[in-house]
């Protein structure tokens, strides 16, 4: 093989490289889901954003800062809007969702709305039982993952959603507290 031969191969191979280093990149930014202010949201979209953006070696602030651009629509552009304009505060930025959206009594706060809000499912509704029982589910999850381990037993949160189950539920609920002889249920109860 001719210098010149394997001088092409070796160009050749490093725009390939280059090429699937591209198409990397772009196959995990088409993963990226775009964070629209929706604070039950933040935590999955910030891992992702940190594993796939923020903590690439290879990456500049600058091209963070424009990956960021890309990626914030809505009250969360919104939010930091004045951070935009120069890769420089990057950092500033990304703080400053995070202490918005990412501030845990937010996103409890946000999480017991969703609860208030939640229309009482019909007791042959079974796609509506199930989604309450998944909202409940991750009210609990939620809750304990940011360190809210009382919540989850409070009166009030237990009432809301003790209120919204249909009657024949409700009357079973009733049952299997006495049958455990809980003294004080709450929503970790409820979800199992």
């Amino acid at each position: 093989m001719s210098q010149l031969d394997e001088i092409v191969d070796q160009l050749t191979q490093s725009e390939n490289v280059d090429a699937e280093d591209s198409l990397n990149d772009a196959a995990c930014l088409t993963k990226l889901k775009k964070l629209d202010g929706d604070q039950m949201k933040w935590n999955e979209w910030s891992s992702m954003f940190s594993s796939t953006i923020h903590n690439n070696e290879d990456i500049t602030d600058t091209e963070r800062m424009s990956y960021l651009q890309s990626l914030v629509i809505g009250p969360a552009k919104d939010f930091i809007s004045g951070f935009l304009c120069n890769p420089n505060f990057y950092s500033s930025a990304l703080k400053e969702l995070n202490r918005r959206f990412g501030n845990p009594q937010n996103v409890v706060g946000a999480l017991t709305k969703e609860l208030e809000a939640f229309q009482r499912p019909a007791m042959n509704d079974h796609s509506a039982l199930i989604a309450f029982a998944s909202l409940l589910r991750k009210v609990v999850q939620t809750f304990a993952s940011h360190g809210f381990s009382a919540d989850p037993n409070a009166t009030h949160l237990l009432r809301i959603a003790r209120d919204k189950l249909p009657n024949p539920i409700k009357l079973k609920w009733t049952e299997h507290v006495v049958d455990n002889d809980w003294t004080n249920p709450g929503l970790t109860e409820l979800s199992d």
